[in-house]
């Protein structure tokens, strides 16, 4: 197994890596939207609006969780997921920042 060299990028380049890896899938996306538009919302109610399977979405919900792109809550019996505004803000600065260099 090859040994990370992630360490040699700069903060902000890890960082975008990050998020974009955390975006990269359709169902995540969806979340993310609906997050934004809904506001809090129980895990349950994210998974009626998407045609995945309760395990999946649980596994995209992690990973948005992993990015701090979502922040959750356990109030029992459920999970309440909303939208991490700030950590979103930066993954926006980051990402637009990346695409202006490239024009």
């Amino acid at each position: 197994m090859a040994i990370s060299k992630a360490y040699r990028f700069t903060k902000e380049d890890q960082a975008l890596c990050a998020f974009a890896k955390a975006i990269a899938h359709p169902a995540r996306v969806m979340i993310l939207r609906q997050l934004a538009k809904m506001g809090p919302c129980k895990a349950l109610s994210i998974l009626k609006n998407h045609p995945i399977s309760q395990p999946a979405m649980s596994q995209h919900l992690r990973i948005l969780r992993l990015a701090r792109l979502v922040k959750f809550e356990e109030r029992f019996p459920h999970t309440f997921y909303s939208l991490d505004v700030d950590t979103s803000k930066i993954a926006a600065r980051l990402l637009k920042s990346f695409l202006k260099e490239l024009k």
